[in-house]
Order: C-alpha cells, then sequence, then structure tokens
C-alpha cells in the first residue's frame, strides 16, 4: 500500500494568496496617492515641500513596477489582476 505524503501546500496556499491580495491593495492605494500629489503638483495646486517632484515620479514607478511583480504571479485572482492592471494602465 503507497502511502500519500501530505504537504502544507494546500493549506498555505490560500492564505499567501490573501497575503499577497493585502500587498496588492496597499501598494495600489500608495500608487493612487502619490498619483494624486503629482497631479496637483503640475498643475500648481500644491507646492512642493519635502519631496521633489522627479522624488515622486520615481516613488511612483518604482510602486508600479512592484505592482506588476506581484500581477506576473499565477497565483494572484483574476478579480485582483483585472483591478490592478487597470490602475497600472492609467499613465
Amino acid at each position: 500500500m503507497a502511502f500519500k505524503l501530505h504537504t502544507f501546500d494546500s493549506i498555505a496556499a490560500p492564505r499567501q494568496i490573501a497575503l499577497m491580495n493585502e500587498r496588492l491593495s496597499r501598494l495600489q492605494l500608495q500608487f493612487e496617492a502619490v498619483d494624486k500629489r503629482i497631479f496637483r503638483l503640475e498643475n500648481g495646486i500644491e507646492r512642493e515641500e519635502n519631496l521633489s517632484l522627479a522624488a515622486l515620479m520615481l516613488h511612483r514607478s518604482g510602486l508600479r513596477e512592484d505592482i506588476e511583480r506581484l500581477l506576473a504571479r499565477p497565483s494572484l485572482s483574476k478579480k485582483s489582476q483585472f483591478t490592478a492592471s487597470a490602475m497600472t494602465s492609467t499613465r
């Protein structure tokens, strides 16, 4: 009789997906906040204080790359992929 080896992958997978979705949500919120701040700076609505416009744009591109990297993982749900891909295509 062959023994079936049980692994914890089936238990850990939903938890990992939940953590990745949570991280993706946080990255999306940060991206939106930085994007709105850049818009306000570019249109003269807000003045530069601590961070320069170039630093904010660099931060936004880093967030975009992090979002794209998370979306490249096959374990994310279709809903998360749709939401994040719509946001990353804004610029």
